[in-house]
Order: C-alpha cells, then structure tokens, then sequence
C-alpha cells in the first residue's frame, strides 16, 4: 500500500484496512490455497483492537507483503 494513503489515513481506517488484509490471507487458507490453519491469523485480528496508529500501519505493511508472497507462492506451486 502507498505510504502517502498510510501517512493521511486515522486510526479507524486504518483498522479496517488491516482487518481485511488479514482476513484476505485467511481467505487463502480456507479455499485451500495455502495448507495451514488460520487460527493464527485470527489471534491477529484480536491484537488489532489494541495497536496504536504506527502498530496498525506497520501490520498493514506486514499482512500485505506476505499475502502477496502467499499468492505468489500459490502461483508458482500451480505451474
């Protein structure tokens, strides 16, 4: 996600967009695409009610990286 978005965005947008980044990734594990539980990711969600501004832009950062690594990895594996 563009830092700048990041930078302007408050603490609720900022929720929203982490709980879905999060909730993209369990999406993968539940249709299969990746082979582990999501129960992981769902402790995540709960650790977001708690993050200031800054812990909520870095854990957007986070999930985002690693869902595209996850569906990169999905991709590759389908080839």
């Amino acid at each position: 996600m563009n830092e700048y978005f990041l930078q302007q965005m408050n603490q609720y947008e900022l929720y929203e967009i982490a709980e879905f980044g999060i909730r993209e990734r369990i999406m993968l594990r539940l249709e299969g695409k990746q082979k582990d539980h999501p129960q992981f990711l769902y402790d995540e969600i709960e650790k977001l009610e708690d993050m200031d501004v800054e812990e909520l832009r870095k854990s957007i950062r986070i999930h985002a990286e690693l869902f595209q690594l996850e569906k990169l990895s999905k991709w590759i594996s389908h080839s």
